[in-house]
C-alpha cells in the first residue's frame, strides 16, 4: 500500500504522542483513551508514504515490551495492544489474525500468570477478549474490548522517505541505527 493521503492525521492524539524506534520498526504510542476498535483502526490508517498500515503494537520480546514501556512512560493507565482472543477462546492472535508468540513460543491462557501475563491473567472475566500492557509493567492483562485506553501503534518505515508537504505540513525525522527516518 503506498502512503495514504490522510497519514498524518491518523496520528492526530489529543493525549499527547510520543515515538520510538526498536528493533527495525516503529512505534507511535497515543495517551487518549479509545476503545481497542477504535485504537486499531487509527493505526491501520497511519500508512506513511513508500510505507503500509500500522498496527496495536506486538510486543513479543521483553526488551521490545520494556521499550513500548519506556517510550509510552506509563503514568496514567495501560495501553492497548494487539492481542486478542475474541475468534477462539484462549487462543491468542494479533490483530492481523496470526498467532500472538511471547520470545517464540504461542501466548495461550492456562497457566494464568505465565508470562507475559499478569498474576491470575487472563481471567475472561465478563468476555475479556482483548490485551493491554498494564501501567508501569510489560505484563500483559485481558479486557472488554469496549474498555479505553491509550494505545501503541507499530509498524515499518522505509529509511528515506520524503514528506508530502501538501498532506504534512510538519515532519518529524528520527535518526537511528545510521538510517534516517521522515514520519
Amino acid at each position: 500500500m503506498v502512503g495514504n493521503a490522510n497519514w498524518a492525521s491518523a496520528q492526530t492524539c489529543s493525549g499527547g504522542l510520543s515515538y520510538m524506534t526498536f528493533g527495525g520498526n516503529h512505534y507511535w504510542h497515543c495517551n487518549e483513551s479509545v476503545t481497542q476498535a477504535v485504537a486499531q483502526a487509527r493505526c491501520a490508517a497511519f500508512v506513511p508514504p513508500g510505507g503500509t498500515g500500522y498496527y496495536l503494537a506486538r510486543p513479543e520480546t521483553p526488551a521490545e515490551a520494556t521499550a513500548i514501556v519506556n517510550m509510552a512512560n506509563f503514568t496514567s493507565g495501560s495501553r492497548w495492544i494487539g492481542a486478542m482472543d475474541s475468534t477462539v477462546e484462549g487462543r491468542w492472535d494479533w490483530t492481523d489474525g496470526s498467532r500472538a508468540t511471547w520470545n517464540g513460543v504461542n501466548v495461550v491462557n492456562a497457566p494464568t500468570g505465565t508470562v507475559p501475563w499478569n498474576s491470575g491473567e487472563p481471567n475472561d472475566s465478563g468476555g475479556e477478549d482483548c490485551a493491554e500492557i498494564i501501567d508501569g509493567t510489560t505484563r500483559w492483562n485481558d479486557l472488554g474490548c469496549g474498555a479505553s485506553r491509550g494505545f501503541v501503534c507499530e509498524g515499518v518505515i522505509t529509511p528515506r522517505l520524503s514528506c508530502i508537504t501538501n498532506d504534512a505540513p510538519c515532519c518529524s525525522v528520527t535518526f537511528f541505527g545510521g538510517r534516517e527516518y521522515r514520519y
